[in-house]
């Protein structure tokens, strides 16, 4: 119980420090939304672009990384059970390594070769390393961390969906380019432009602002700090791996408010959902009665 305790509040406390910091950038973003995005508008931005295209890539490589996961635990089952464990870990990997294919093509023009490289590159260096981190893992743990992996990506993708369509909030690069439109701040859904412009020729997708899509699948990333349940003694870098994942999902937001896709509210929403979804999967997925004394922090 002891043990329970030291490695809890650690935990607890980093993430109440994170969700008080996107607090405060949520009302700085009620207050001067726009002329932030006005601020940092570049079209044309590289770094923006660069983002843009491996900004979502996290959770590509989390559902190859799940999908490594079935794989494994299908090796150290028997009969059918393990067969079907196989096949789904093969069809996992194959869904995320699409993916990771797909999503730079629609930013970078003309680049398919180099995606195709990055992609192949980055996705079984990913599913090499989760199986050889969880091969001496219990089957069950295994199951339960692809589970988590599974949970957060398909939530993550419902919520920001369901949300986008139910605000159709005007992006900040169509209030810049179309003197139809103005700002619609992000507490007041923005139907009213949507139902009006899509009948006239402006795509849909201009009105997907709120909340940011890219933020909350870049917030994948912060599945890294699932890696000392597979690997116990990675624990000692539990600050560094919430550092990394919280980094990426901060530069790939700040780059969605440069290229004028989303507002700053939109990313802070995406950003918490992510956090939320990840923080209720673990709950959900690796419950107390279950856990040995490297999870504890969870």
């Amino acid at each position: 119980m002891m043990y329970r305790q030291n490695h809890r509040e650690p935990y607890v406390r980093t993430w109440l420090l994170a969700f008080i910091f996107l607090a405060v950038l949520m009302a700085v973003g009620s207050l001067w939304d726009y002329p932030i995005s006005q601020r940092l508008y570049d079209k044309d931005s590289f770094f923006g672009l660069f983002f843009a295209a491996f900004g979502e890539y996290p959770a590509a490589l989390g559902l190859c990384a799940a999908g490594s996961l079935f794989f494994t635990a299908g090796r150290k089952g028997q009969g059918l059970s393990g067969g079907l464990l196989i096949l789904c870990g093969v069809w996992l990997f194959l869904l995320g390594f699409v993916l990771a294919v797909s999503q730079p093509g629609r930013y970078l023009s003309g680049q398919h070769l180099p995606a195709l490289l990055t992609a192949t590159a980055a996705c079984f260096f990913f599913a090499y390393d989760t199986a050889r981190l969880c091969r001496d893992t219990d089957r069950e743990t295994i199951l339960r961390v692809a589970a988590v992996i599974l949970t957060v990506i398909a939530l993550n993708y419902l919520l920001v969906n369901i949300l986008k369509i139910l605000w159709g909030r005007p992006r900040m690069r169509l209030v810049a380019a179309d003197s139809r439109v103005s700002f619609v701040p992000w507490w007041r859904p923005g139907g009213e432009f949507r139902d009006i412009l899509t009948r006239t020729g402006t795509a849909a997708d201009e009105f997907k602002s709120f909340p940011s899509g890219h933020t909350a699948n870049a917030s994948a990333a912060m599945l890294i700090t699932l890696l000392p349940v597979l690997r116990p003694s990675l624990g000692r870098h539990r600050s560094l791996l919430f550092a990394v994942g919280f980094g990426w999902t901060a530069l790939v937001a700040l780059s969605r408010i440069v290229v004028g896709a989303h507002y700053l509210t939109d990313t802070v929403v995406g950003f918490a959902i992510g956090l939320a979804v990840l923080h209720f999967a673990v709950r959900l997925i690796l419950p107390a009665d279950h856990r040995k004394p490297p999870l504890a922090h969870y």
